[in-house]
């Protein structure tokens, strides 16, 4: 129900309520300037989630796409280009730190984000309201962290104590990290309410996480080794750019001792025993929707709600899990959304 609910918002937003007057008056085809940060697997699905949801949109548009390859200076000439050459009606931006860089460099083009996992964390939108009270809106992609942990414990049912890898400076895993310690800690266990069939409690009780920075690519096997010294039962890869990227090297080192990976993201489900993440071309389809919202109703960003994805998947990969001689549990399997040889050499 929740998904045939969600494709007819999605059409409706699309095809049911276009502007003809507002059609008339654009003589061009509205621009949309798509800009990447750096070449994320989730940015490029819900980037092609976004063109297909543009294609079956009433309105002619045209797109200019620019990846940036994470340097600042050359975002500021793409964003003056976008704004004084182009002229473009819209600016896509795609994952945390675009966005955040994005909103510093313009406040008058509308700008909607795609890919942000927590825009609230990230300083995107205000606390508590789900709006940004400025130029910016968009799609969230956060999986409530006690969800994570969940079906961590599901899948591996003796974990009691979970390593996590982190680069310094990342938003997004850092967060990660924060709310699950929350969580933990019972900081916001007035959030268990929402699903009260869920022992939250017994998980608390039962679940430690041991935290490991690395500030470049050189440290991550080292890192790995000291996660599994300190005994760790499963190494979290987050949904971290320098860690996901490299998710070969920190298996190498994990499976040699027979410790297996779980991830929060779509870059990690090759190497991880289970992995919870969520559609990102869903993600971009929601995207085109605001869009088109934007373009052809005049829709405000300023007071636009940030959508969220209403429900996550769960992968299981059978292949990582021979690798570390762990036999999944049928409550796992027949839980999990998609069950996956993903043919490791």
């Amino acid at each position: 129900m929740a998904r045939c609910f969600f494709f007819a918002t999605f059409l409706i937003a699309l095809t049911g309520a276009m502007n003809p007057a507002a059609a008339e008056e654009e003589a061009r085809p509205f621009r949309i300037g798509v800009l990447f940060w750096h070449e994320s697997k989730n940015d490029l699905v819900a980037f092609e989630g976004l063109r297909h949801g543009l294609e079956v949109a009433s309105f002619e548009y045209k797109i200019f796409e620019e990846h940036l390859a994470e340097n600042e200076d050359r975002a500021r000439e793409v964003i003056e280009m976008f704004r004084d050459e182009i002229e473009v009606d819209v600016i896509v931006a795609m994952g945390t730190k675009m966005t955040t860089i994005a909103m510093e460099l313009e406040r008058e083009i509308p700008i909607v984000f795609s890919a942000v996992t927590n825009p609230e964390s990230a300083g995107i939108v205000n606390e508590g309201e789900g709006t940004s009270g400025r130029n910016v809106t968009g799609v969230s992609t956060w999986v409530d962290t006690r969800n994570i942990l969940r079906e961590f414990r599901r899948t591996i049912p003796e974990m009691k104590h979970l390593g996590i890898l982190l680069s310094m400076d990342n938003p997004v895993s850092t967060y990660e990290l924060r709310a699950s310690q929350d969580f933990l800690s019972g900081e916001d266990r007035w959030r268990d309410e929402y699903s009260p069939e869920v022992d939250w409690d017994a998980l608390r009780s039962s679940l430690r996480i041991t935290p490991i920075r690395v500030a470049e690519e050189s440290q991550i096997e080292g890192a790995t080794a000291s996660l599994i010294s300190a005994d760790v039962d499963a190494i979290w890869v987050p949904i971290d750019f320098q860690i996901y990227e490299n998710v070969e090297r920190v298996a190498k080192v994990a499976w040699e001792s027979k410790v297996p990976l779980v991830s929060s993201s779509m870059k990690a489900i090759s190497h991880s025993v289970v992995s919870v993440t969520v559609n990102f071309k869903r993600a971009g389809l929601i995207t085109a929707a605001m869009v088109s919202e934007i373009l052809t109703k005049g829709a405000n960003p300023a007071e636009m709600v940030v959508r969220m994805l209403p429900w996550y998947e769960v992968t299981i990969n059978m292949d990582a899990a021979s690798a570390v001689d762990l036999e999944i549990p049928l409550s796992a399997l027949t839980n999990a959304e998609e069950i996956i040889r993903s043919k490791i050499p």
